[in-house]
């Protein structure tokens, strides 16, 4: 059931960005760039990162006794 919800959301996905044409696409990917690339999103992406390595062990424990 999982994958068939990813092949119909890819397939959604592909049809309205079809439509939506490259131009569109190079808009979105340009303000993706920005987003990915802001100080302040890589800073917390390394906090999170920083996070899951420190309570990876505690929840691994929890989870595989």
């Amino acid at each position: 059931m999982r994958k068939l919800t990813v092949l119909v959301a890819g397939g959604i996905g592909y049809v309205l960005g079809a439509r939506a044409g490259r131009e569109r696409y190079d808009q979105i990917r340009g303000l993706a760039e920005q987003v990915k690339n802001n100080p302040k999103v890589q800073e917390t992406a390394h906090q999170a990162a920083d996070a899951a390595r420190e309570h990876a062990p505690a929840v691994k424990d929890r989870l595989l006794p």
